[in-house]
């Protein structure tokens, strides 16, 4: 996600429009699926929505490698780490836990039912679960932990870049097997920690590092790219039928599905909007102006969407539709006006969206 920066690339802001855009739909479509009866057509459309709008998250994580890597590169010198790891507390670690706070508070007071002890605080605080989207921001902070570490493993030569990728997708399906096994039933959180992300996290690295050769080679990987992401996709949504139902899918082979889409998906959204940031359009310049607020829209809109669901009931299939697009709209809306307010308090967004 965003923060104002020098080395920026325009089609990182345009591709952060985008997955804020994803993320805000996957969280209203959750809801409305489990109203939904499962033979209805508004069933069907919602899930396939839901389905494919789940790369959002891992594209902010593939981002944000990119985006960490080319900076450290591109910088003058070498990277002093001192100060990287101070900007990252600034910008990262700081805002992570004044909206941890914030959410912890908000859930005493307005959920009921909710419980609160030493214990259970630090599990919030370490694992992202202060509420139910800011798991992303720890695996933003592991990210940074990480990075000098990655950043020694990345070729140098981009013609050993194919085999990185194996290396990569090789590792990821241990890593599977290895939580699948051993880990899982002691700690069943694999979505909270970086290495569940590997795919996305190394192709992030690599073109990060060698983001020149990439813009020379990247339109000759569009066409084979364009079949894979529509196959997998479709593969995915069709297993994800059955998980919704509660019947037993081959996770393994789920699991690799949603590799696939996602990670083909983000690297196919990066080369539309390479494209589409050579054009002076309305779209552009709503998606890059979105892309530069969605740190803020993403920290703050599960408040706005909450407010919306405890004023708005669902009712007819009408209704529905009309409530559902309505509030997606303004959730989108309000959450962008209250994070521009904020940036406009230097002092005040410092601290909670990590602006310089």
């Amino acid at each position: 996600m965003a923060v104002k920066s020098a080395h920026r690339l325009p089609e990182l802001d345009l591709l952060r429009g985008i997955a804020i855009l994803a993320v805000i739909l996957i969280h209203f479509t959750g809801p409305a699926i489990r109203q939904l009866s499962l033979t209805s057509y508004a069933y069907d459309f919602y899930l396939v929505l839901n389905r494919l709008t789940q790369f959002a998250v891992p594209c902010f994580i593939f981002i944000s490698a990119f985006a960490l890597t080319y900076r450290n590169k591109t910088r003058k010198g070498l990277p002093s780490w001192r100060q990287f790891y101070r900007q990252r507390v600034n910008r990262i670690l700081i805002p992570y836990f004044l909206w941890s706070c914030f959410y912890i508070l908000y859930r005493l007071l307005c959920h009921e039912g909710t419980s609160i002890f030493l214990k259970k605080i630090i599990y919030w605080f370490v694992l992202g679960k202060s509420f139910y989207h800011l798991y992303f921001l720890v695996l933003i902070i592991q990210l940074s932990l990480l990075l000098p570490l990655f950043l020694f493993f990345i070729p140098r030569q981009h013609e050993k870049g194919l085999l990185f990728f194996v290396l990569i997708w090789g590792i990821q399906v241990g890593i599977y097997w290895i939580n699948r096994l051993f880990v899982y039933a002691h700690f069943p959180y694999p979505a909270t920690m970086l290495l569940w992300y590997l795919p996305l996290v190394g192709l992030g690295l690599w073109l990060g590092w060698h983001i020149k050769d990439w813009q020379k080679l990247s339109f000759k990987v569009l066409w084979p790219l364009i079949p894979l992401v529509i196959l997998s996709g479709y593969l995915y949504v069709q297993q994800s039928y059955p998980v919704f139902a509660g019947q037993k899918v081959n996770t393994f082979y789920y699991q690799m599905l949603w590799y696939i889409y996602v990670t083909g998906l983000s690297l196919l959204l990066l080369l539309f909007c390479r494209i589409l940031a050579y054009q002076s359009s309305w779209v552009t310049r709503f998606l890059t102006t979105l892309g530069l607020s969605s740190f803020g829209i993403y920290l703050i809109h599960p408040l706005i969407l909450e407010w919306w669901q405890r004023w708005v009931h669902f009712g007819q299939p009408l209704y529905f539709h009309l409530a559902f697009w309505a509030g997606y709209i303004l959730v989108v809306g309000f959450s962008w006006w209250l994070t521009r307010l904020i940036e406009r308090y230097p002092p005040v967004s410092k601290y909670l969206l990590g602006t310089k």
